[in-house]
């Protein structure tokens, strides 16, 4: 209180500074400046304030999210404002219309004021129905403020049966929408409230519509955590469910396709007049069989590498021996599109410590894809040592890949054309099987192409491989 303030209830009181101590005139003095209207609006603005950061305090310690956590949190409100009941509400929509509902939530009520927080009434009211101007008004952002006589004919239905002669009304914003609102009655006259007081009440609003925020945020974070949780279960499942069939799959093909094999093996190693005109067919046979056969192979490591169940056997390869063998395998196939195959070998490349049988199959992966996908060009294999590591580079003059098909190629069922027209067979497996594997060998498997110049792969492993 300033100075000038003082010194006219000094003079009113026929004091002054200098005046000798008089206990009685002193003790007017005091009661004078606490009835002071400026003195009672400081102490009510400190009321206020105190009674918002007690109400941040308890929101923010309420347990779950559910808004009836928040009753005691409404208590440091209620007593600041001499209000008989405060209440928060939410808004939601019906399922059926969309129609704007709201719902009790929260309330704290003064002593002897009757609660209305289990009323049913003032639960899924639509707003439409009964309380039209409200949503018009609070979904703008702007207070409702009534005395008794001022409601309406339908407002007077919901409030006049609770006894409120006076309210204030503030909206709950969240992201500039209308949430729902937070109430303020009087149950024993009509009064309004002081703008000092809806100012502070506002601020109040604000910062529950900030809080509720907030908790909505956290509950849509730990939501989606469980919904991605779930799904990764139901992956994690149908995966295990996929491997185990095609397992299961591969096993029971294998064994008829393998007497399909062994039997014309057997036919063709046959002596009989007819011998010469059966000799096309049981090649035609054996072809698609073993061919068929690779596919089930292909699909059986899927399933066990997925599940974690491929087992490595780690050995040591004498490179220019396995190579020429390599060689010997696949030259070949550069006759099925007249294409010529090259090999640079180094005689000293040495010997590398890994899975021979895997080695071996990443190598013919890459290789038939080399051959398949160029006609009348060339397909190279190159091998260059280090100390360290062991780099085998597959080259080819064919189709090549586009850029953005690069990564896609090592998926598994995935072709640069996957049309039903396309003009190259194959299901797709073996990059990805090749990746997979090269990564368990501890090595990398990358390529770099050009569409219509060709393709490079570049096949590293360590020297030694890990256990």
């Amino acid at each position: 209180m300033d100075s000038s303030r003082i010194q006219r209830h000094l003079d009113a009181l026929g004091l002054d500074r200098e005046s000798p101590p008089d206990a009685a005139a002193w003790s007017a003095l005091l009661e004078r400046l606490e009835r002071d209207p400026l003195n009672q609006e400081l102490h009510r603005r400190e009321r206020y304030l105190e009674a918002v950061v007690e109400m941040q305090t308890r929101i923010l310690s309420a347990p779950g999210d559910h808004l009836g956590a928040y009753n005691s949190a409404l208590a440091p409100l209620g007593e600041a404002s001499g209000a008989a009941r405060v209440y928060l509400f939410e808004n939601h929509r019906r399922d059926e219309d969309d129609a704007l509902l709201l719902s009790q939530r929260a309330e704290w009520c003064a002593p002897g004021v009757p609660p209305e927080i289990d009323n049913p009434v003032l639960q899924n009211l639509a707003y439409s129905d009964f309380l039209p101007r409200w949503a018009e008004v609070l979904g703008a952002g702007d207070r409702i403020e009534l005395l008794a006589h001022e409601y309406d004919s339908t407002e007077a239905i919901i409030l006049e049966p609770q006894g409120i002669l006076s309210l204030l009304v503030l909206p709950l914003m969240v992201d500039g929408v209308f949430t729902g609102f937070i109430g303020f009655d009087n149950c024993t006259r009509e009064a309004r409230w002081s703008t000092l007081e809806i100012n502070l009440l506002s601020a109040a609003a604000t910062q529950i519509g900030l809080l509720l925020a907030q908790r909505r945020a956290q509950r849509s974070l730990v939501s989606a955590n469980e919904q991605v949780g779930a799904a990764r279960d139901r992956a994690l499942e149908a995966t295990q469910a996929k491997n185990i069939f095609l397992a299961k799959m591969s096993h029971e093909l294998r064994t008829p396709l393998n007497a399909i094999l062994g039997y014309t093996e057997l036919l063709r190693e046959s002596e009989r007049p007819e011998q010469a005109e059966l000799d096309a067919d049981l090649e035609r046979i054996h072809s698609a069989g073993r061919h068929l056969l690779a596919i089930v192979d292909d699909l059986l490591d899927v399933s066990r590498i997925e599940a974690e169940q491929l087992i490595l056997r780690r050995e040591t390869i004498d490179l220019p021996e396995f190579l020429s063998e390599l060689e010997d395998e696949v030259r070949h196939l550069a006759s099925n599109n007249s294409n010529t195959f090259k090999t640079a070998v180094p005689a000293e490349l040495g010997a590398l410590s890994s899975d021979r049988t895997r080695v071996r199959q990443v190598l013919l992966n890459l290789l038939s894809n080399a051959f398949k996908y160029t006609m009348e060009g060339e397909v190279s294999l190159a091998v260059v040592g280090s100390d360290d590591a062991v780099h085998f580079m597959v080259r080819d003059t064919g189709i090549g890949i586009a850029p953005d098909q690069l990564e896609r190629i090592f998926e598994a069922f995935a072709q640069v054309d996957d049309s039903p027209t396309r003009a190259f067979e194959g299901t797709g497996l073996g990059l990805a099987i090749s990746r997979q594997l090269t990564h368990l060998l501890g090595g990398s498997l990358t390529v770099s192409s050009t569409p219509g110049v060709g393709s490079t792969f570049t096949f590293s492993l360590p020297r030694a491989s890990a256990e």
